[in-house]
């Protein structure tokens, strides 16, 4: 009776210790979420999707936004600093490389334990005038978060697929 006793506290302590390292492993991926923020013409104004943009010929510029908890991992918010400042970056330098119109949805996925960011739409050429295709994709080796939202696939010109 004691060996029962003593195996069954065992396997107890085990199962315990292995939900609370699952918990503690998925958790430290959904305290920080990523998603492409909607477009409206004006602040307060009804959203509007890119496909309706680039079919008024409106340019827009895509990108995504972090948010974060109190108890998000210092590693995640690491991660999450190095792809920010990327995007920053990008953003400087795309707006002062090109000039209007110009039509870039964004993409975040997770894809064999890599973060990946892709820029995707068309640009003026600056020497040309005329809009050519424009992709750009920004790998990461690490996974930020899995809390992600993308705009729905309908609602985009570029990305009809998001799991393409």
């Amino acid at each position: 009776m004691k060996k029962i006793l003593i195996a069954v506290s065992v396997v107890a302590l085990i199962t315990v210790g292995l939900v609370a390292g699952i918990i503690g492993y998925h958790n430290k991926y959904y305290d920080i979420s990523v998603g492409i923020p909607d477009i409206s013409k004006e602040a307060g104004g009804p959203v509007i999707s890119t496909k309706e943009l680039r079919e008024n010929n409106e340019s827009f510029l895509l990108f995504p936004m972090f948010s974060f908890g109190d108890k998000a991992p210092q590693k995640q918010l690491g991660y999450m600093e190095e792809i920010s400042e990327d995007i920053d970056n990008f953003q400087k330098n795309f707006i002062a490389e090109y000039k209007q119109p110009y039509y870039i949805e964004c993409k975040y996925e997770n894809k064999n334990g890599s973060t990946v960011i892709t820029y995707k739409g068309e640009v003026t050429n600056p020497e040309t005038g005329e809009l050519e295709p424009f992709e750009r994709v920004f790998p990461y080796p690490y996974i930020v978060t899995k809390n992600i939202d993308n705009p729905e696939p309908n609602d985009t010109y570029y990305f009809k697929d998001l799991n393409e």
